[in-house]
């Protein structure tokens, strides 16, 4: 999921897997607003496509289903606040760890003690979410390679120490909040 700024920039806002909903803040809100923002697959997918009207009236005759929707984006807006809190309280570094822990674990595909992040999540994907340049991301992981816990093979990275990244995730030393401690 991207968002474009005033400028055009592109913003990646998050990934989306098998089984995810989809535009349900659209729907559930009574407004006629503009969508928040925009998906784009990078995979071949399959989808069910539900119209607003059936899908509230779904909601409607289901209250169990309505909970599990407002859990869904109760979720969502619970990850923006967590990643709006990592842009400004934690350097380029732990934000790269924890992105990569949460993609390992929500999107990789285990091997082993391993997990691997296809091509299909680029490093400006990587870049894009942590808000800094490709150019820090490729420093950060050198730098994390260096010290065993990624590898990068061809377009896969590799994540080989993932209780590391973890640590370094749930890292509270910052130095200098709201900034990167490498340049962008």
């Amino acid at each position: 999921m991207a968002i474009h700024s005033e400028d055009g920039k592109e913003v990646l806002l998050g990934f989306r897997s098998s089984g995810d909903l989809i535009g349900e803040m659209a729907v559930m809100s009574s407004s006629t607003r503009l969508r928040s923002a925009t998906v784009a697959a990078v995979t071949e997918l399959r989808g069910n496509f539900i119209g607003a009207a059936s899908f509230v009236a779904y909601l409607e005759r289901s209250p169990q289903v309505a909970r599990r929707v407002s859990d869904i984006i109760s979720d969502k807006l619970r990850a923006a606040s967590r990643r709006r809190l990592e842009y400004n309280a934690y350097p380029a570094e732990v934000r790269l760890a924890c992105i990569l822990a949460e993609v390992a674990l929500t999107y990789g595909y285990a091997e082993g003690a391993t997990w691997r992040i296809g091509p299909e999540i680029t490093q400006a994907d990587l870049a894009s979410l942590g808000s800094v340049s490709v150019r820090t991301i490729e420093k950060i992981l050198r730098i994390m390679e260096g010290q065993g816990m990624v590898a990068r093979h061809r377009r896969d990275l590799i994540i080989t120490d993932l209780a590391a990244l973890q640590a370094r995730c749930r890292s509270l030393s910052v130095t200098r909040p709201g900034r990167d401690s490498l340049p962008c």
